[in-house]
């Protein structure tokens, strides 16, 4: 989802260097972060309803 959206950087979780390799990368490139994160931004407002999920989570607190 992530990837296929351009919402960020993924990396297999056994690919330590393609983690680190895709953090230097974002340090580098304050473009590119900038881009992913309207993209992920962009994604949320159009696939989840915050209403929806923000009740969710105050009945959980509430329960809690």
């Amino acid at each position: 989802m992530i990837t296929n959206n351009m919402a960020g950087l993924g990396a297999n979780p056994e690919d330590q260097e393609g983690f680190i390799k895709g953090a230097q990368r974002l340090l580098e490139d304050p473009a590119l972060c900038q881009e992913l994160a309207r993209n992920g931004r962009e994604y949320a407002e159009q696939h989840f309803d915050i209403h929806r999920i923000g009740t969710a989570f105050e009945q959980l607190i509430q329960e809690l």
